[in-house]
């Protein structure tokens, strides 16, 4: 792996968790909470990946995005 594998990345403490997948690739969680995932922490999580990121400048969907959540709790719902 060009970024050193799971273990590497985790090593860096850039991410809040680091899951390994069977296939070989892995599951970055960037931050604990939606609310924590500020301009700084995509800024780090860019310069820990860029070795890997394609050449240029991203253009992006003028698409809102939103996040979107079902506001009820699951241990009530009984589907």
């Amino acid at each position: 792996m060009r970024l050193g594998g799971p273990e590497a990345l985790a090593a860096t403490g850039t991410f809040h968790r680091v899951v390994p997948l069977s296939a070989g690739g892995v599951v970055l969680r960037v931050t604990g909470t939606a609310a924590a995932y500020t301009d700084n922490a995509v800024r780090v999580v860019f310069e820990a990946l860029h070795p890997v990121l394609p050449p240029g400048t991203p253009r992006f969907d003028p698409a809102p995005l939103e996040l979107r959540c079902f506001p009820a709790d699951a241990s009530r719902f009984s589907g």
